[in-house]
């Protein structure tokens, strides 16, 4: 096979450093002068017009480039078209580069020496992040992203304004993780090619430390083995931890490693140019003191120790720093979603995490806002921005937020006792109905509503140090609503329905108008509004009410 000036450049190249060239079908192979290559992995050959050459290490052929002095029209055979010169030059282009109006001191000289492009999880083209020849030697923004656009003339838009932000090899994560496959993540593009080429699956964030998102930790949800790569540095490490608090929430393994290799900033790219391979990784350890979360009511300490009181408290600012405390710290208080009655998002957010809790998962803000959007009750996004402003309310410790749970168990138990009570005091008025049915009625209902007063007893003390009846400052609520309350009229079915059930001890299923009323009738794990609650016998409600107990989970 006859070769051209393109090929006949990169051989010349490739002596004058002294590389070992060895015959490969019609090209050569031999070491990458882009990295440290003890076994030959460049290629190259002979194409149409030009030399091509390709590193299976997974270098960039322009870094391969750079190594051997030679530009684009070194490549073809003819140097290239005027056309090919100006399609070359738009493509190395960087923003780095400068535009007209840019003063000399601030251009850079080099070019765009790397591009690592983004897809979704079908393989479609998000966006692609550049790296500078110059990175490390004068380059002020050595790296820069562009997203298609077709509007301009290079169709390119140097920015990430409205696009998708995802990781890197996104497609080979989700398979990955589906079929149980170890995953790396690295703190650039480059290293994790390199991982690539040796058969692995890697990805890492775009424009590197610093810029993890918590919302990429929800691509490992179920990963089998996630490996993480700290680059020997004080942002790689801080990075790295960044990554670590948020991906164990979701994987079932997670751990971090650095290279031995004894050099600030070394990373994976390093390690494998030392010739270590992947078992020769080393540990690193993250150990979290994590701030505990501001109260939302403040109390005075010498008003402590007194009988829990819920007055002149908003139930609004209860309800939110009670499923605050639920996130921060992974404990269901033997919550309901028919106990909030303020915001239905606090009902949805309870439901997320029972399910969670069933399956033995982490709640915490990111996996309770996956679950809420698979529920199909918002974007991940939107509901991670609510939860993790919740968490911000959350009470300084577990115990306080028990005493909450009680003050809303309380008071949904006695929205449900005044229900009855005018349930019966319609039947009362019905002289259809005999003195006897109306007492063994009432009497059935107080047995009812004794039995689940007793039951709270069972997960927290009706006495605590969080709640008074003196005056508190509340932090953070300045307009607070009043329920509305007004006494509805029930018809005959309601109480039919109301007299049954506090006669088959159930928890009671109440009509719309009750809802409407602020009168929360059921218990059962779908009713975060009252006129939805969930009907059924006394071992459903009780069910229903049994919240998310203590989650074991690596937080």
């Amino acid at each position: 096979m006859s070769h051209g000036a393109g090929f006949e450049n990169v051989v010349r190249a490739l002596n004058a450093r002294g590389a070992r060239l060895m015959r490969s079908g019609g090209g050569y192979v031999t070491q990458c002068p882009a990295h440290e290559d003890r076994s030959p992995s460049l290629s190259v050959g002979q194409g149409a017009g030009k030399a091509v050459m390709k590193c299976h290490a997974g270098c960039d052929i322009q870094d391969v480039m750079l190594a051997l002095g030679l530009n684009w029209p070194d490549l073809f055979d003819n140097g290239g078209s005027q056309a090919d010169r100006e399609r070359i030059a738009a493509d190395l282009w960087m923003p780095c580069n400068g535009m007209k109006d840019t003063p000399a001191e601030d251009r850079c000289s080099g070019h765009k020496a790397a591009e690592y492009r983004y897809t979704d999880e079908n393989g479609r083209f998000l966006f692609a992040a550049c790296r500078c020849s110059r990175k490390g030697d004068g380059c002020k923004r050595a790296f820069a992203q562009w997203q298609p656009d077709e509007g301009s003339r290079s169709g390119k838009r140097w920015s990430l304004q409205g696009v998708r932000r995802v990781i890197y090899h996104l497609p080979d994560v989700v398979k990955a993780v589906r079929e149980g496959r170890r995953i790396w993540i690295t703190e650039g593009e480059k290293d994790a090619d390199r991982l690539k080429a040796l058969g692995e699956v890697a990805t890492s964030a775009p424009m590197g430390a610093g810029s993890w998102l918590k919302e990429y930790a929800r691509y490992f949800r179920g990963a089998a083995e996630v490996v993480i790569v700290v680059d020997c540095d004080e942002p790689g490490l801080e990075h790295a931890g960044q990554v670590y608090a948020d991906v164990v929430k979701f994987a079932k393994s997670v751990r971090a490693v650095c290279t031995p290799v004894d050099a600030k900033g070394a990373d994976a790219s390093d390690h494998l140019d030392y010739g270590l391979g992947l078992d020769d990784f080393e540990p690193v350890f993250f150990e979290y003191v994590e701030p505990r979360p501001r109260m939302v009511i403040q109390i005075e300490k010498e008003h402590r120790e007194k009988p829990v009181v819920f007055e002149g408290f908003s139930q609004s600012s209860v309800e939110r720093s009670l499923v605050g405390s639920m996130i921060a710290f992974g404990h269901g208080y033997r919550m309901a979603a028919s106990d909030l009655i303020t915001d239905k998002r606090l009902g949805a957010v309870v439901q997320a995490a029972v399910k969670l809790a069933v399956r033995g998962a982490v709640v915490a803000p990111e996996t309770v806002a996956v679950e809420i959007e698979e529920m199909g009750n918002g974007s991940y996004e939107s509901v991670l921005r609510f939860l993790t402003e919740l968490e911000k309310a959350a009470f300084s410790d577990p115990s306080k937020a028990q005493v909450a749970a009680r003050i809303l168990r309380e008071r949904s138990l006695r929205r449900e006792i005044a229900f009855m009570c005018r349930a019966i005091e319609a039947a009362i008025r019905d002289e259809r109905r005999t003195i006897e049915e109306v007492l063994e009625s009432l009497g059935m209902m107080a047995t009812r509503q004794r039995e689940e007063f007793a039951q709270l007893d069972e997960y927290c003390a009706p006495v605590g140090d969080v709640f008074t009846d003196v005056p508190v400052k509340e932090v953070g609520q300045d307009n607070v609503r009043k329920l509305p309350v007004r006494t509805p009229e029930i018809s005959e079915e309601e109480i039919e329905e109301a007299l049954a059930d506090a006669s088959d001890g159930g928890a009671g299923e109440v009509g719309d108008r009750a809802g409407a009323a602020g009168v929360s009738g059921g218990r059962g794990v779908r009713g975060s509004q009252g006129a939805s609650a969930v009907r059924g016998g006394g071992e459903r409600a009780r069910s229903g009410r049994g919240g998310l107990g203590v989650v074991s989970a690596v937080r």
